[in-house]
Order: C-alpha cells, then sequence, then structure tokens
C-alpha cells in the first residue's frame, strides 16, 4: 500500500510525509490505548455479551440485529455510512439516529452521543465488535481520521478503488484532502493490526488452553 502511495506522490507531484509515520504523541496515544483495549478484551473473551455490557457502560450503544434487517441495512446506506461503528461526527447522524429510534423503540431511550455500534449476528461478531470497539476508543481520544470528510474519502479510496491509492483519485484530492485520507488510513490499519495482534496473543492461546483441557490442542 505505502509503495502505491508513493508511486502515486510521484505522478501527482505532490509531496506529503510518509503514510504511516507517527507522531511521538500520536504513538504514545495509540500504545496506551491499545493496551487498554487489550486488558478488556482479554477480560471477556470469549463471552460477546459480556464485550457488549462493557461497552455500552462505557457509554457507546451496542445495537445487534439479524442480517435479515434489511430496514436497518436501507437506513444506514442512506445516510452514507456502513455496519460497525458510526461516528456523530456522520454529516447526517441524527437523522439516523432518528430512523434507529423509529425501527427499535426499544432503544430509544439510550444515549447516543459518543456514536453507536452496529452488528449484524454473524459467527465472527466478537471479533467483529472489537475492531469496531478499538475505532471508538481512537475516536475518543481525539486521534485524527474520523471525521467526516476523511470517512468519506476513506469509504472512496476502500470501495471505488479496492484499497489502492489511484492517481484518479489523488488528483481530485488537496494538500489537507490528502493528510485526511491518509490518517483515516491509518487509523483502519492500526486497528487491524491490533486485531491481528489479539488472535496471536489472546484469541488463540485461549481456544488452545480450552482444547487442552479436553485434550483436543493442535499443535
Amino acid at each position: 500500500m505505502s509503495q502505491q502511495f508513493y508511486s502515486s506522490q510521484k505522478q501527482t507531484g505532490m509531496t506529503t510525509p510518509d503514510l504511516f509515520v507517527s507522531t511521538a504523541k500520536e504513538k504514545r496515544i495509540v500504545q496506551c490505548l491499545q493496551a487498554e483495549v487489550k486488558e478488556i478484551i482479554e477480560s471477556c473473551y470469549p463471552d460477546t455479551d459480556a464485550l457488549i455490557a462493557i461497552i455500552e457502560d462505557m457509554g457507546l450503544p451496542v445495537i445487534t440485529a439479524k442480517s435479515s434487517d434489511f430496514q436497518l441495512k436501507l437506513s444506514i446506506m442512506v445516510v452514507g455510512s456502513h455496519p460497525g461503528f458510526i461516528a456523530p461526527t456522520l454529516h447526517k447522524y441524527e437523522t439516523f439516529i432518528d430512523a434507529l429510534k423509529k425501527h427499535m423503540p426499544t432503544k430509544a431511550h439510550l444515549d447516543f452521543s459518543k456514536g453507536v455500534i452496529i452488528a449484524f449476528e454473524n459467527k465472527n461478531l466478537f471479533t467483529f465488535l472489537t475492531y469496531h470497539f478499538y475505532h471508538w476508543m481512537a475516536y475518543q481520544q481525539g486521534l485524527p481520521g474520523y471525521e467526516e470528510k476523511a470517512r468519506k474519502f476513506y469509504n472512496t479510496f476502500n470501495i471505488k478503488y479496492n484499497g489502492r491509492l489511484h492517481p484518479d483519485f489523488l488528483e481530485k484530492l488537496d494538500y489537507d484532502e490528502t493528510s485526511m485520507l491518509r490518517m483515516a488510513i491509518r487509523r483502519d490499519k492500526e486497528a487491524l493490526q491490533f486485531v491481528k495482534h489479539l488472535l496471536d496473543a489472546v484469541f488463540i492461546p485461549l481456544n488452545n488452553g480450552k482444547l487442552l483441557d479436553k485434550g483436543q490442542a493442535q499443535a
């Protein structure tokens, strides 16, 4: 990905800092954030209900729905968002929350001022929630990359251009917009790498420990 970025910079004449270089202050924030999230995940894995309870106690509502809930999916799509963590910086956030409350009146009493996680039931729900919980924690820490425009640029980069920093896309962005995109990519890269770390350091060892107890662990 970074090689594609450098190539695109050369073709468009842009001179921006390395896509994945963080400031010392930002690195410290990310390290503390990851340590805190890891401790939380270790305390409740693999209990999805326990994780949801912890997240909601911290002030972030978690809405789980069946994959067949097309009305909810449509509401998310109409405001230009996606399942997972939806930040209150979304341009049509209030419109979405109003629709959500009408669709799920039992959730109308919740405080959505800090955002919301929308999750559709699947076998990897715990991992899905972990990934988006991490994003919310990063957002709460004030890390850049979660502004409305930044998310819009990231979605274009990720969906329309298949995660490639194509010159046709970059030529349309000015310096500030390119910086927003870089920050959004950085945040997602951090989240993905962190979840992979949890898989190796927490999920797999705990799963193997349970299998050992049953005499079923594999090398």
